[in-house]
């Protein structure tokens, strides 16, 4: 009989087989990315897994790495957790995933749906490498946006039917969840007013006035507007102003997810990159990075368009050795990987002769 795996992808991230946790798989944080991919792609070609995974590898080493952690995979959770067909895998029906349970009981308007989301999608997890990490954040804010209309839904539901208990509840269970959320904290002054403690609601929306002022922020006009009608007590006009406009809303998810998961600038960094005098003709592709400063010497970088994506490609002369000043998305290191064709090219730290 196959064994019973369990994904619990909210929060940090637990896997089960029979329902005992596999802790091997918190350590070997790329064989978990293998199996988190292909649990919520449903299906994804080795190539493209390969490359997620393992980008900063050559790609023969990459899909040789591929492997090995299948292999591992399946000694940990067995043989049944995925099926293959030619160069595609695809994860089995019997697999449990939290993450998919909670986005099918949203879509079916399920009342419990907030009540699933336990935390942010692979809370804590990062490769360092970039195609994944930008996967991960790319679901990180769509799950977190399919929760953030959930818990709207249910706490204006409630409201709406004349409920201020169970909005209450809702509205207070989103701000322990999302501390920083403004369209939260809005829903809980209304709802601690709706209940019938306008004192109460006064004393949060000051309390959350603090919070942002730690921030330099200060709350949605919207929200102001709310908290006048709290302090006049206008039952009428607070109704009226439940929803925050939809520019408001976007200005709340957005301030709010950039605090979650700030992208840090992560400064310049020194590289040396030696070009082999036999590559005469080619260039180094840099992905993202931009440079700040080049050496002379015929060195040139130019900018290169290709599927609505911006690249920089530097050009140096056969046989020079070349120091360049990168700022980049994402941390280089010694040992990194720019490819450029079928070549590679391995990054080292170093400075300039005499610095």
């Amino acid at each position: 009989m196959a064994p019973r795996i369990r994904l619990e992808l909210l929060g940090t991230p637990t896997v089960y087989r029979d329902d005992v946790p596999v802790p091997a798989l918190r350590a070997r944080i790329r064989n978990l990315a293998v199996l988190v991919l292909v649990a919520i792609e449903g299906e994804v070609a080795r190539d493209r897994l390969a490359s997620l995974i393992w980008g900063d590898s050559p790609p023969r080493r990459a899909r040789q790495s591929l492997s090995e952690a299948l292999y591992e995979l399946r000694k940990a959770l067995g043989d049944d957790w995925y099926t293959e067909e030619g160069s595609i895998l695809r994860i089995s029906e019997g697999v449990e995933v939290d993450v998919l349970t909670f986005a099918r009981e949203v879509e079916a308007a399920g009342p419990r749906a907030p009540r699933l989301y336990r935390g942010h999608f692979l809370q804590d997890v990062y490769l360092d490498v970039h195609d994944f990490d930008d996967w991960v954040d790319r679901k990180r804010r769509e799950f977190l946006t399919v929760y953030r209309g959930a818990a709207r839904a249910t706490i204006r539901g409630a409201l709406e039917r004349d409920d201020p208990t169970a909005g209450l509840k809702g509205a207070r269970d989103w701000v322990e969840q999302e501390g920083l959320d403004d369209e939260a904290h809005h829903l809980l002054v209304a709802s601690l007013f709706l209940a019938g403690d306008r004192a109460g609601a006064v004393r949060h929306f000051e309390a959350y006035e603090r919070l942002l002022a730690r921030e330099e922020l200060t709350p949605l006009d919207g929200t102001q507007d709310l908290a006048r009608a709290v302090r006049a007590g206008d039952t009428t006009a607070v109704r009226s102003l439940l929803d925050l406009s939809p520019v408001e809303q976007a200005t709340a998810s957005d301030r709010h997810t950039s605090a979650l998961w700030p992208r840090p600038d992560p400064g310049p960094r020194l590289l040396r990159i030696t070009r082999p005098a036999a590559m005469e003709g080619e260039a180094i592709a840099l992905g993202d990075s931009t440079p700040l400063g080049l050496p002379e010497g015929g060195v040139s970088v130019e900018r290169v368009e290709r599927n609505g994506a911006s690249r920089f490609v530097l050009r140096i002369p056969p046989g020079a050795e070349v120091y360049l000043l990168l700022r980049s998305p994402q941390p280089l290191r010694e040992g990194d990987v720019f490819r450029a064709g079928e070549q590679h090219y391995t990054l080292s730290a170093g400075s300039p002769a005499g610095e």
